[in-house]
């Protein structure tokens, strides 16, 4: 599994969550807590977190800015479930 935040990797994605006026990461969703996607490709690929079901708790109907970073990868839309 290719890590961006260590090493130089061919392409990748991954995501945080910010408070709502995009100032400040939401604790247990940066960078360095995120799921690397790499390699893969689909129709419906998840973004995942190393958080507890206690943080998403937390946040559920808060507003949060979205950040994406990407090298050599193509989104082509984003979704949002549950």
């Amino acid at each position: 599994m290719c890590d961006p935040l260590r090493e130089l990797c061919q392409s990748y994605a991954y995501a945080e969550l910010l408070d709502a006026g995009g100032k400040a990461v939401l604790p247990g969703f940066s960078a360095a807590e995120a799921e690397v996607i790499a390699g893969v490709d689909g129709p419906a690929v998840p973004l995942k977190w190393n958080s507890t079901a206690e943080l998403w708790a937390a946040r559920a109907g808060q507003q949060v800015v979205l950040r994406l970073t990407f090298r050599d990868a193509v989104i082509y839309s984003l979704g949002a479930a549950g």
